[in-house]
């Protein structure tokens, strides 16, 4: 996460040194994630077979994300941008103790912002890409994220402030099951540089 964190501060400090008109953007938001239950089906050896779903019921956890976006297209009432969030999430826990995983989100999408030179400037964002569990089996998965949030201007010319939700909606770690679906929504605030 640190070299993520330097990476960010290193791409805005260039981009504001070479005279970049606000074109692009960094954000840091840290905040905490959300699971619903991860599925695990019950294998049936004879039929008929009934047994219903089990739930696994996932930890809440303090989550970090990187974001950098790319304006693509600007209107005076919106402006489109390619976006490329990153989240970390580590030590998770599912099930009780014993049960732990860390997971990772890479999920490039776009980004639509609602009156961007506003004060407040709401945004939805959808996107789609890979997620990776870790731990005792770790995984990757297709991932979808869809969220929304808003930025706020500051008085300092290039840091805004933002606020956000974003789902990240993937197959469930291999330690806790091979074919459950699980939502993992993010909640968080933080920090965005405009370059």
């Amino acid at each position: 996460m640190r070299k993520l964190v330097t990476f960010l501060f290193l791409l805005a400090f260039l981009a504001v040194q070479k005279g970049v008109a606000q074109k692009y953007e960094a954000a840091f938001s840290v905040g905490g994630v959300v699971a619903t239950d991860a599925q695990v089906g019950v294998v049936c050896i004879a039929a008929p077979c009934n047994f219903p779903t089990l739930h696994i019921p996932v930890a809440k956890k303090v989550a970090f994300q990187g974001t950098l976006a790319a304006r693509l297209l600007d209107a005076k009432a919106a402006s489109l941008s390619l976006e490329v969030p990153l989240v970390g999430i580590p030590g998770r826990e599912a099930g009780g103790p014993g049960l732990r995983f860390s997971s990772f989100f890479f999920t490039p999408g776009v980004k639509l912002n609602f009156f961007p030179k506003a004060g407040l400037s709401p945004f939805a964002t959808v996107g789609g890409g890979l997620a990776h569990f870790g731990g005792d089996a770790s995984n990757n998965s297709a991932a979808l994220q869809f969220g929304g949030g808003v930025d706020v201007k500051t008085r300092l010319p290039h840091l805004g402030l933002r606020g956000e939700v974003r789902d990240f909606y993937t197959a469930s770690p291999n330690s806790l099951s091979d074919t459950g679906r699980m939502h993992n929504v993010f909640i968080g605030g933080g920090v965005v540089f405009k370059f």
